[in-house]
């Protein structure tokens, strides 16, 4: 959250930004997979990496990193057992979970969860993962959305450009 903080800060006061060095996004996955996969290995979760594209982004990998770790992060925290998913398409990615879904997770009155201090009803986070993700997605000129999955969980999606 601190080093999404700074990203937010440093772009804030900038000027026109320089072209970023490609970003491999598969890479990026595979890296963060791995990571997640050794932190979360005894809880009945398979963590499944798809690459079906190797996407080549103009964008900080620090950013994407952070992104695509927060959704990773939330469907593995939020999932008791069964399967999360990372799928990466040539332009975009999603994270598919069997866990409560969204509007189990945040009830009738719970709201938009990209909104800062809104949270599931389990959540011990303070509100503010995703109300970040969604600035950083911004600033990139990304789309990112949460949706119910048929038969149960979550699909978060994050497109990258486009209308």
């Amino acid at each position: 959250m601190t080093a999404a903080l700074l990203a937010l800060a440093r772009e804030q006061g900038a000027g026109p930004r320089a072209e970023a060095p490609p970003c491999d996004v598969a890479a990026v996955a595979e890296e963060l997979v791995e990571r997640y996969r050794a932190l979360f290995r005894a809880k009945p979760v398979a963590l499944r990496l798809e690459v079906r594209a190797r996407p080549q982004l103009a964008a900080d990998r620090a950013v994407l990193s952070m992104v695509l770790g927060n959704l990773l992060r939330n469907a593995l925290g939020f999932t008791q057992e069964g399967e999360v998913a990372l799928r990466i398409e040539p332009d975009a990615l999603e994270v598919h979970d069997t866990g409560p879904g969204i509007a189990r997770a945040i009830g009738r009155h719970g709201g938009d969860l990209f909104r800062p201090y809104v949270r599931g009803r389990d959540s011990d986070g303070a509100g503010l993962g995703l109300s970040l993700v969604q600035r950083l997605c911004a600033r990139q000129g990304w789309r990112i959305w949460l949706a119910d999955r048929p038969g149960g969980g979550t699909i978060a999606r994050l497109l990258f450009g486009g209308p």
